[in-house]
């Protein structure tokens, strides 16, 4: 597909209960861009990965015992590196941390939370169940998704702490295409404002954001109080966060929508929100070209990367 003209640049958390393991210095986190991968594929090697990199801590720990203390993690330093295939599974014993950029095929996926009046009509979509939180999603080509492979004990990093960051790169990464996006308070993931990037501007110019947004709706910290709260009358979804985490490890994780067919979301009542409005890149900026997908996935993963690493 052509290059667009610009620069190229939902969900409640399942987790597990973490502690803090022995520090050493962290290898830059690696980029892994996969091209178009069958969800049920994907979801098996997340798995497979996750686990061996448990066990091989387990082994690890059984032949010395952990310091009562760890001092500070120093994290990597330079540019994510980026690879073009799987990794071996013989490699999660010593590997850092990755995130895995992908498309899938069509597929709906449930979270622990979901409830069945959610999915309306799957028609000829898969549906698979997953471990992850939350509700259902749509995943299709034309939206990226950033699988995050972390070892959240060595970072020393909280799942809310990662999510802020999460939440930040997505921002980011939308502002490369000219977009300004923000959260909602208690309905994780990235929201718009359908055909317009910036707050309402009324006749007294003052700037007025949609109910429930996190302000100011830049990158930064912030701290979620509600839980499962509608998003606001009139904003649109164009992120999503779903994470699993399990004895210290992350997987699954979060969906920027590019440029897709938004029909599929009509059939699902999107993150178990009826009527959730949908969007993506190319609507939001008005793009002519058609939108390059592999430079949207570079780019989101390397935002992932840096707001990770802190």
């Amino acid at each position: 597909m052509p290059s667009p003209t610009i620069p190229p640049p939902d969900l409640p958390i399942a987790t597990a209960p973490m502690t803090d393991a022995r520090s050493h210095a962290l290898p830059p986190i690696r980029l892994r861009l996969l091209g178009t991968v069958p969800y049920t594929d994907a979801l098996t090697r997340m798995r497979a990965w996750t686990a061996a990199r448990q066990a091989a801590r387990k082994a690890a720990l059984a032949r010395e015992a952990l310091p009562a203390a760890a001092p500070a993690v120093v994290p990597g330093t330079g540019e994510a590196s980026l690879l073009r295939d799987w990794p071996e599974l013989a490699e999660a014993a010593t590997a850092g941390d990755e995130i895995w950029l992908m498309q899938h095929p069509p597929v709906f996926t449930l979270g622990m939370n979901s409830q069945p009046e959610h999915l309306l009509n799957a028609g000829d979509i898969p549906v698979v169940p997953t471990e992850r939180g939350g509700q259902i999603t749509y995943h299709g080509p034309g939206q990226i998704m950033a699988y995050l492979m972390l070892d959240l004990r060595a970072r020393r990093l909280g799942i809310r702490t990662l999510v802020e960051r999460i939440e930040d790169a997505l921002i980011d990464c939308l502002g490369q295409y000219g977009i300004t996006a923000f959260r909602q308070e208690g309905a994780p993931g990235i929201y718009v404002l359908p055909g317009q990037n910036g707050p309402v501007q009324p006749a007294d110019g003052a700037a007025q954001w949609p109910a429930g947004t996190v302000t100011p709706p830049v990158s930064g910290p912030h701290h979620v109080h509600a839980r499962h709260a509608r998003p606001a009358a009139g904003v649109a979804k164009i992120a999503s966060i779903g994470l699993k985490t399990s004895h210290g490890f992350s997987y699954h994780g979060l969906a920027l929508n590019g440029q897709m067919d938004l029909s599929p979301f009509h059939r699902i009542n999107p993150c178990g929100f009826r009527n959730l409005q949908m969007t993506d890149i190319h609507r939001q900026a008005a793009l002519s070209q058609d939108l390059d997908l592999d430079a949207l996935a570079l780019a989101l993963g390397k935002a992932l990367a840096a707001a990770i690493e802190g």
